[in-house]
């Protein structure tokens, strides 16, 4: 033997290294030693296992063996045949051996989680360099054990010659130790070669570095567990995401791959049997139970890949997860409710026990965390009031913490799910008001659609928000900039920086969707800019050959926003007309009423021929709004009424059906209209002649009970429907409410009778 002391070896610690022999001793225990008071002359890593440490410095024939019970031994080198001292010291190294397992699989849970954790929105890349630190050193480790170190199932004597140990109880389960330690460094070793494999590949592409793995894979499986079949799934969905379409059918369509995804769905369903983990079992099939964690890996793989298990392995994994939620880590439970969102998977079971998970402690949850939750419950439309309770009061709570993307996700989240939530607006809004150089252009319009969305009017940082975007112009997309125009129209705030959004539209308006086209087309006839008629002239010859795309409600919207900017254009409408002709039964209410105004517009100008296609669509039109009267709401009934008075000179029955279904609608439901809803309705039904008495007599005694309740342009509207209506002698009560709703003093200026008449 050879000792070197720690002067000369350079390190913390000095080690027993083999010179021609070998010595089978695990790490000296210095707790031990402390115990029987015996002082440490050289030392080694903290550890449990036997220790050997010289009486004597010199003398190397005598030496004490100090054990994890505090126990002690002594003999002399060579002396390995004593079978007492054989028992013990084999009883030791499988202690040393179940440390070095418990110690693989801490280290490949974290190797597995970080590389988890590296693809949430905004986290950072792993760092390339501890990777291969940690594979040196995995490497030096096997080099150690092939010279007779400890952990290599053999012992060697001062000669050199390897002898094997007695056949005992002891020894047989430490060579059962020894051998699934070597298993476990085996497959951490593999844990660690997918790792460096798939970032190795600097220049290469994605496709060939794909294939690479999944050839790596196939020729390993018999070796793997399930953390190197998840991290293998993980790598290939992370490097298929990096390439083009063409490589991702591939890679989907490659019989390796499907093997890859058979090995994993299997396991999944193995565990809805509820079978405990049978060691005799092939690789791959006992570990979903023992380590469910692995299947955030897999979910976010799946959602990656965009590839959708069949139903019953969605059932499996979502209640095996919702079983096992408490041993989660936060990240990698937030990251499972996202693969879900992201696959469109709405499981009950699962997004309760996430959200009684954050309930039950939602400090422990960071900011991203948090976000991505509340993002995730948002996509699938699924409000949890305790939830987002707890978000909203730990995000305002800490607003500091939150960084551009957590705010803009936990916004658009809440106003999404329709949850005002006043105080995480406030502070997420002043925080986002300071940090607003960091927002991506994404992150900008989500935010600024949030707060339109829910209402809430904060001029300073809309104002802001429109600079801020006009500094990253070169990074705005079409979705950005239509739904920054869209919030602007919906607070009806304006500012020079609008009109250089609109500017930024032109310039990308072939790159436009139909939805954005049609937001952006009503943001503009909303704000009444100086741009607004150039801009519309310019839209309707551009989509002209891109209308048969638009969806109904792009279509109406078009049509209504082109109609309030007098733009309008008989190409634009016939266009229109021949799109909506096939799918007037899609079309929503309002949506109806829009189409149909402008059309009635245009025949008001009497530039439709009496057989053109746009009186077919009205016609079409009318019977559909008939067949679905039930359906509208008060202010679609009155929209309905006003936009078909240019159409009454058709004289179609199926025109004045339609006006008494509305007024026998009206009349039963007359409670959920406002005074000034109903007001509006009366006046178009009487200038059109429909004898409705009893509708005019319910309107004219819910004037008298609030007309103190009206503001001034409310009671003009009023006393224009009251006096149309009070020429029908069977309404004796208008002429009283026409009375009482004039009061010249409350309208603040002084008129006669005929001028209001």
């Amino acid at each position: 033997f050879v000792l070197l002391p720690l002067p000369f070896c350079g390190a913390t610690s000095a080690r027993w290294l083999p010179s021609g022999g070998g010595c089978d001793f695990g790490p000296v225990s210095m707790s031990a030693r402390k115990a029987v008071g015996e002082p440490p002359y050289w030392t080694s890593d903290e550890a449990t296992g036997s220790g050997l440490q010289s009486r004597t410095p010199l003398d190397l024939q005598q030496y004490k063996v100090y054990h994890s019970d505090g126990s002690t031994g002594t003999g002399s080198v060579g002396s390995h045949t004593e079978e007492g001292h054989m028992a013990r010291l084999a009883k030791d190294s499988a202690g040393a051996e179940e440390h070095e397992r418990e110690k693989c699989d801490a280290e490949g849970r974290w190797q597995n989680t970080q590389e988890l954790k590296a693809h949430w929105p905004g986290a950072e890349e792993e760092d390339d360099q501890e990777i291969e630190d940690s594979r040196q050193g995995h490497l030096q480790d096997d080099a150690f054990d092939a010279f007779g170190g400890f952990g290599n199932g053999s012992w060697a004597s001062i000669d050199g010659t390897k002898k094997p140990a007695t056949a005992t109880p002891d020894t047989t389960r430490k060579a059962r130790g020894q051998a699934d330690g070597r298993k476990r460094r085996t497959e951490f070793w593999l844990n660690q070669r997918i790792v460096a494999m798939s970032k190795s590949g600097e220049g290469s592409s994605p496709g060939s570095m794909v294939m690479k793995l999944l050839d790596f894979a196939d020729k390993h499986h018999q070796s793997m567990n399930g953390m190197n079949f998840a991290t293998t799934f993980h790598r290939i969905a992370k490097m298929t995401a990096a390439a083009s379409p063409a490589t991702r059918h591939q890679v989907l369509k490659d019989p390796r791959f499907q093997r890859l995804r058979g090995v994993l769905e299997a396991a999944i369903r193995q565990a809805a049997e509820g079978m405990e983990p049978d060691p005799s079992s092939p690789p791959g099939q006992n570990w979903v139970l023992e380590e469910p964690w692995l299947l955030s890996i897999i979910v976010w793989a799946y959602a990656t890949l965009r590839v959708l298990p069949d139903r019953g392995v969605v059932n499996v994994a979502a209640v095996v997860i919702a079983t096992h939620i408490h041993r989660f880590k936060p990240f990698e439970a937030s990251n499972v409710l996202w693969g879900f969102a992201k696959m469109h998977i709405q499981h009950p079971v699962l997004f309760t026990a996430g959200a009684e998970a954050v309930i039950e402690c939602p400090s422990k949850f960071s900011k991203q965390c948090l976000s991505i939750i509340a993002w995730a419950f948002a996509t699938v439309r699924l409000r949890h009031a305790a939830l987002l309770q707890a978000i909203a009061d730990e995000m305002a709570k800490n607003r500091w913490e939150c960084k551009s993307q957590e705010i803009s996700n936990t916004l658009w989240a809440f106003a999404t799910l329709s949850r005002p939530a006043p105080t995480l607006f406030r502070e997420l809004g002043q925080e986002a008001l300071q940090k607003l150089s960091t927002f991506k252009a994404q992150e900008l319009s989500n935010t600024i659609w949030a707060f339109a969305v829910v209402g809430s009017r904060v001029p300073q940082l809309f104002r802001a928000a429109a600079e801020a975007a006009i500094q990253i112009s070169n990074t705005l997309e079409p979705q950005n900039i239509a739904n920054l125009l869209w919030a602007f129209a919906k607070m009806r705030l304006r500012c020079s920086s609008v009109g250089h959004l609109l500017r930024i539209a032109l310039k990308q308006l072939y790159n436009f969707k139909p939805q954005e086209i049609s937001s952006t087309l009503w943001a503009i006839a909303k704000l009444q800019m100086e741009d607004s008629v150039y801009f519309c002239s310019e839209v309707q010859q551009a989509v002209l050959h891109r209308l048969g795309t638009f969806s109904p409600q792009a279509l109406a919207n078009s049509v209504w926003a082109c109609v309030q900017t007098g733009t309008l254009t008989a190409a634009f409408l016939q266009g229109v007309c021949v799109a909506a002709m096939s799918c007037v039964s899609e079309f929503e209410p309002l949506s109806l009423c829009n189409l149909l105004n402008g059309i009635g517009t245009y025949f008001s100008y009497g530039a439709v021929a009496p057989d053109g296609i746009e009186l077919c669509l009205a016609h079409k039109i009318i019977c559909e709004a008939h067949n679905r009267i039930a359906i509208f709401r008060p202010q679609e009934l009155v929209k309905l009424v006003q936009v078909v008075t240019d159409l009454v000179p058709l004289g179609w029955p199926e025109l004045m059906t339609l006006l008494e279904a509305v007024h026998q609608l009206a009349r039963k439901k007359h409670l959920k209209f406002t005074l000034p809803q109903l007001g509006e309705l009366v006046h178009s039904l009487a200038l059109l002649g429909v004898k409705a008495p009893q509708l005019y007599q319910i309107f004219g005694e819910r004037v008298l009970r609030n007309t103190t309740l009206l503001r001034a342009k409310e009671r003009m509207g009023l006393m224009l429907a009251l006096h149309v209506i009070s020429a029908d002698p069977e309404v004796g009560l208008c002429r009283q409410s026409r009375a009482a709703c004039w009061d010249t003093q409350s309208l603040g200026f002084q008129v006669s009778d005929d001028v209001a008449q």
